[in-house]
């Protein structure tokens, strides 16, 4: 997880909300990096219509 630029040690709630919303964003950023990879292999209109299942 990345350091958090405030100090949160004293401030368990926040610190959990933050933390909680890191781990989103760090799943959300592997979520960007896996579907560009497909883009790239299979071409952003193909890409478009697997996102459809058609």
């Amino acid at each position: 997880m990345n350091q958090l630029v405030c100090d949160l040690s004293d401030d368990a709630v926040t610190r959990k909300m933050v933390e909680e919303y890191a781990e989103g964003e760090e799943g959300h950023c592997s979520w960007v990096v896996k579907h560009l990879a497909i883009i790239d292999k299979l071409g952003y209109e193909n890409y478009l219509l697997e996102m459809m299942d058609i």
